[in-house]
């Protein structure tokens, strides 16, 4: 036996340039071989679980897809908050499903803290991040902050232990922007430092430093659904209004507080009795209608749009899917046409290791451990750099690729081998030893 590996080693050293150059191919193909399945694994993860019948309903998260050059191409659209107001109107319109309008805001409480649990990094162990000291005479304390709709505490079945709820005229922003004062609801964990009619000097978006007056505390455990199977829990939130405007102030100042509050209140949460991909297409008729690309995307959908030449995820996989077969269908292709070429252009050397003691089935052994060499070889080449990026993308690592992977290459090295051997019986080795 380890004749056969020293012998297999120098049959790959006999040809060592063009033999790491098929490792170097073979390697770059596997690796986008497993790169693939990889980003398919990411875009599907998200969807098995929320792939579901009409069977109770079903949450998912909307977001926006402007960043860069294509929130610089929203801007200078026509009307532009005017779009976004009629996607708000849309979405909290329509009919095929319920919004909600559930998004977090920081609250930068001034020169106080009741507990460091409430910061906003407490729960990654470094709360220190979330406190600003801006000169001598101010500190800011960043903590939970959430904007919650009208409908939501009803639909959620929010309970208070103490208070009222929001009134119609607390999601008036131009009544806010006026007084200076924003009711606000805690979270169950403040009560022991706040009571209802007190003041929270604090900062938040859109009206910078204000007074906070709370007027409800709520019930322990409270939470809320964001979709896609999770919820939050509010225990230790800051409750705010989300805000609605019915006059428009004129003003470059004024039209970014118009455009942020709108792009928050768009990214809301969608609740339907329908899986994921039925409420994109809803989502991107709505989009279409209103002359606004990229779409919004549904979070679990496969058919939401992509930055990709406009495609969606769906035609995306398959696409995936598609190079996948390609680039191993032409891997096979080049290690077996490297194979059939060392194993005609080997015939004299197998010849001579016959009349040194090795048999027929050495030599296909041989042939077979070829393929074998490049295929393994080019497997941990590729998992050592699939390893690398994955990380610095911070991809899942699916292990479960390489284990079936790597059963897949020790099927094609034999298949490969097994062509290799059988082309061995066209050539007539005894005519070199009969020159021996």
């Amino acid at each position: 036996m380890n004749k056969l590996f020293h012998e297999s080693l120098h049959c790959f050293k006999s040809t060592k340039i063009i033999s790491l150059l098929i490792i170097f191919v073979v390697s770059i193909s596997c690796f986008l071989s497993i790169f693939s399945f990889g980003i398919y694994q990411e875009l599907k993860k998200d969807v098995a679980d929320f792939s579901v019948q009409n069977i109770e309903t079903q949450y998912y998260r909307l977001g926006d897809n402007f960043y860069n050059e294509y929130e610089q191409n929203l801007k200078a659209s026509e009307n532009y908050v005017a779009k976004l107001k009629n996607l708000y109107y849309s979405l909290t319109n329509a009919t095929e499903f319920k919004y909600y309008e559930i998004y977090n805001n920081t609250v930068s409480l001034m020169n106080y803290i009741p507990n460091n649990k409430f910061l906003e990094s407490y729960s990654s162990g470094d709360y220190e991040t979330s406190i600003i000291r801006v000169d001598e005479s101010l500190t800011v304390f960043q903590v939970n902050g959430i904007y919650l709709g009208n409908n939501v505490f009803q639909d959620f079945n929010l309970s208070l232990q103490d208070g009222d709820y929001f009134k119609k005229e607390h999601y008036n922003l131009e009544n806010s922007l006026l007084s200076g004062e924003i009711p606000v609801i805690l979270g169950s964990e403040y009560k022991e430092f706040y009571k209802i009619g007190d003041y929270i000097d604090a900062c938040i978006f859109p009206v910078d430093e204000v007074k906070l007056k709370v007027i409800g505390i709520l019930e322990t455990n409270s939470y809320v659904n964001i979709g896609n199977g999770y919820v939050k829990l509010l225990d230790r939130y800051i409750i705010l209004p989300s805000f609605d405007f019915n006059t428009y102030q004129t003003g470059e100042e004024y039209t970014s507080i118009y455009r942020s509050l709108y792009y928050v209140k768009t990214d809301g949460v969608i609740a339907c009795n329908c899986d994921a991909n039925t409420i994109q297409k809803v989502i991107n008729n709505i989009c279409s209608d209103l002359d606004i690309f990229p779409y919004y995307y549904v979070i679990g959908a496969t058919n939401q749009p992509s930055y990709f030449l406009g495609l969606d995820m769906e035609t995306m996989l398959v696409i995936l899917k598609t190079m996948v077969i390609f680039i191993i269908s032409f891997s096979i292709i080049i290690v077996t046409i490297f194979n059939l070429i060392t194993v005609k252009r080997n015939i004299k050397y197998y010849s001579i290791l016959l009349v040194n003691g090795f048999t027929y089935n050495n030599i296909k052994g041989l042939i077979l451990l070829q393929p074998i060499y490049i295929f393994s070889t080019s497997l941990v080449i590729s998992f050592i750099i699939y390893k690398i990026i994955s990380y610095y993308l911070r991809m899942d690592f699916y292990l479960e690729i390489f284990i079936f992977a790597f059963i897949a290459l020790i099927l094609i090295s034999c298949l490969v081998g097994f062509l290799g051997m059988k082309s061995l019986n066209k050539y007539d080795i005894s005519v070199h030893l009969r020159k021996r």
